[in-house]
């Protein structure tokens, strides 16, 4: 199941995961930046998607990021290059059974971290992004 939205003046990076047995390879993308992101609550969500998780969360511009599941324990991690700690921003968007609990942390300097702990094994089914034209993004 494929998604994309264009997203005018901000960049919208979606993930949508599917349940699995097994752990997903990384999956990872990358665009040049310069300062520091900010999610945009009012159009993002984590949210359940039947029994898929869906991820899709608009910056005010794209950054290099990655996606991964681990297990033991479970859980889905994205890590971003110059994103603004704000963890309100995330707790704001979350709607899902299936993910029990988020941290948002500084892992070294420039980057962030998104840890999703998942209630069952999950894998990566699709993930992207997209930019809009205005502003620059």
């Amino acid at each position: 199941m494929k998604f994309r939205r264009l997203v005018s003046g901000a960049l919208l990076l979606g993930v949508l995961l599917a349940p699995s047995e097994a752990q997903t390879p990384r999956n990872d993308a990358a665009m040049p930046s310069s300062g520091f992101a900010r999610v945009e609550p009012e159009s993002s969500r984590i949210e359940d998607f039947g029994s898929d998780l869906h991820v899709e969360l608009t910056l005010t511009r794209p950054v290099p990021w990655q996606v991964y599941t681990l297990d033991d324990p479970r859980r889905v991690v994205l890590d971003f290059s110059e994103i603004a700690l704000s963890p309100d921003a995330f707790r704001q968007v979350l709607n899902s059974d299936i993910v029990s609990d988020l941290r948002f942390y500084r892992v070294r300097k420039g980057w962030s971290r998104l840890v999703l702990d998942l209630d069952r094994p999950m894998r990566i089914e699709t993930a992207g992004l997209a930019t809009g034209t205005a502003q620059g993004a």
